[in-house]
């Protein structure tokens, strides 16, 4: 281990003050809203963590009840090489314990000592490093009859680095950069929707804890929120192309290639997660409910991730839970970017100019639609908002049967020719309507009993694979074998789950 570092260069010093609570054992909690991200392998000293601190900024932070030694000094230089040399680690952190909130595409690495008191030795030794380091003081009580010490306003001190020129340890995130990003940019919700997905993906690898119990740590769950992800995506790139606009203006011939390209994906990824959850939850014998995301949906997801930059930014609040909370919640998100489409207002002038072929698909459309919509209002009725542990069926059986409709709903605009895609705009209004209509029927059965409800779930789903099938006017033939194929898979689901 190295012992010291040679100065390199004059450093400048700022005070500024600061509140921190410093314990006896050497702890500290930040109040100024920095947030714990958990343990590192290369990391294994007690008295330091890692911090992340808004908006871009990772601290090393090391709270000492005792100067530091000539040792430590160069034990922190090298837990600090070892962020800066394993960023996969860091990004793995940050999506353990911050899913669902806005991360950053890139952080500055600090290094920050709190301590009682700094001699020269160590503070010539400090100066020297080439991380920029925060010396925090704070003075610690002789006795201690509380768990934690008074609050005090130490000073700080900052050095920015090795000389004036020197620029903070930045860590990115893999494909980031400071450039534009390598393809055409579409818009900061579907971003933000593909990288939670990404998020869901890489949460599969992960043991759930059962103390304490956190949902994205649970594959069974990070699995569910995936295929809603993956529907959310699948409608909303839809919409676009349908209305061939985005919030920012017209859709470019760029942006559409690259709208093109991730929806193929989707569909993709989509009907081979739907196939192996049918499948695996038709041959199980017991009450486990298969959900997870099979190999080659994840490497599919991930190989498409690397080819492309995206630019993440704050989820809607409907997927700071691990779904949109309701079936309708559902149906909104899938919606975006048009959503204000979903009003009659904004409706009426489309249909109002549907051509008698149009007219005709969106007639095919609503049997399938309403029996869905049925199913999938139906299923919010006593469903939880989040799971309370591992493996639970309350939560993740109606889960999935909304997703499943939702699914059915977006399957029925799969294939649609470019002259009539605007008929999705019919299709969204058709659901809303429909589930205004279903929900009001779902309400008054609540206080008779369950087993109506259910009775008419299994009528819905069944008339699904009867006088609701998939319409096939104005679809390619192509895109009606690839949704049939898929529909059979969400019937055999439905089946399984009502």
């Amino acid at each position: 281990m190295t012992q010291s570092r040679p100065p390199q260069g004059s450093a400048s010093t700022t005070r500024v003050d600061a509140q921190r609570v410093i314990d006896p054992n050497g702890t500290s909690e930040s109040r100024g809203g920095g947030i714990p991200l958990g343990s590192f392998a290369g990391i294994l000293d007690t008295r330091v963590r890692v911090l992340f601190e808004a908006p871009a900024k990772l601290v090393l932070e090391a709270a000492l009840t005792a100067e530091p030694d000539k040792l430590f000094i160069a034990d922190l230089v090298d837990w600090a090489s070892w962020l800066e040399q394993n960023p996969a680690a860091i990004w793995t952190a940050f999506d353990d314990v911050m899913a669902g909130r806005k991360r950053p595409a890139e952080v500055f690495l600090v290094l920050r000592l709190i301590v009682p008191q700094l001699d020269d030795s160590t503070e010539n030794r400090v100066r020297a490093l080439r991380f920029p380091v925060e010396v925090l003081f704070s003075a610690v009580p002789k006795t201690t009859s509380r768990k934690t010490a008074t609050p005090t306003t130490p000073r700080l001190f900052n050095w920015p680095g090795r000389d004036a020129d020197a620029r903070p340890c930045v860590i990115r995130r893999k494909g980031y950069s400071g450039a534009p990003t390598r393809t055409p940019y579409i818009d900061p919700r579907i971003d933000s929707l593909w990288a939670a997905l990404c998020d869901a993906v890489h949460a599969q690898s992960r043991s759930p804890s059962a103390r304490p119990y956190r949902w994205e740590a649970d594959p069974d769950v990070t699995g569910l929120r995936a295929y809603a992800l993956l529907v959310t995506l699948g409608m909303n790139l839809m919409v676009i192309q349908a209305t061939q606009s985005l919030g920012a203006g017209k859709l470019t011939a760029k942006v559409g290639e690259r709208i093109d390209a991730m929806l193929k994906v989707i569909l993709w990824v989509l009907r081979a997660y739907v196939a192996n959850c049918a499948e695996k939850n038709a041959e199980s014998k017991h009450r486990h409910l298969y959900v997870c995301l099979p190999e080659s949906v994840i490497s599919r997801i991930t190989d498409y991730s690397a080819s492309v930059a995206v630019q993440p930014g704050e989820l809607p609040d409907c997927w700071i839970e691990p779904l949109p909370p309701t079936f309708e919640g559902l149906i909104e998100a899938m919606a975006y970017p048009a959503t204000s489409a979903v009003g009659p207002q904004a409706v009426a002038p489309v249909l109002s100019k549907l051509t008698a072929r149009d007219s005709q698909l969106l007639v095919q459309a609503n049997f399938g639609v309403a029996a869905a919509v049925e199913v999938g209002v139906a299923s919010n009725q006593g469903a939880s908002i989040r799971p309370r542990g591992i493996k639970d069926r309350a939560f993740l059986v109606p889960a999935l049967v909304r997703i499943a409709c939702a699914h059915r709903i977006l399957l029925e605009l799969y294939g649609i020719s470019p002259p009539t895609k605007h008929v999705t705009l019919g299709v969204l209004n058709l659901v809303a309507v429909i589930a205004r209509s279903a929900m009001n029927y779902a309400t008054s059965l609540l206080g008779a009993s369950t087993w109506l409800l259910a009775d008419r779930m299994q009528k819905s789903v069944l008339s699904l694979a009867s006088s609701g099938r998939l319409g096939l006017d104005g679809k390619t033939t192509k895109g009606v074998a690839a949704a049939r194929a898929v529909e059979q898979c969400l019937l055999k689901l439905l089946e399984t789950l009502v």
